[in-house]
């Protein structure tokens, strides 16, 4: 039984699940090289760079080592960042 992914919602933001509908606004961010210098990545360079870090964001909820929240822009759906550990 997998856990329901739980949602955070301020007045402007909505922490949420990252889906693959995400990725254009995803690499979007992650191939910034000013976005990704702290991050400790590569700037992305394909969509394919992308999918494997949503994979990974599935990967680390389903066996229980971390999350990571999609920001998205409430509103909008425009995703603008994640969080998470």
């Amino acid at each position: 039984m997998e856990t329901s992914f739980p949602v955070i919602e301020t007045e402007r933001l909505l922490l949420r699940k990252a889906v693959q509908e995400d990725a254009a606004d995803m690499l979007r961010y992650l191939s910034d090289e000013e976005v990704v210098r702290h991050m400790g990545l590569n700037p992305f360079n394909s969509l394919q760079d992308v999918y494997g870090e949503l994979d990974w964001y599935r990967e680390i909820f389903q066996v229980g080592t971390g999350i990571r929240w999609a920001i998205s822009l409430k509103g909008s759906g425009i995703m603008i960042g994640s969080c998470g550990s």
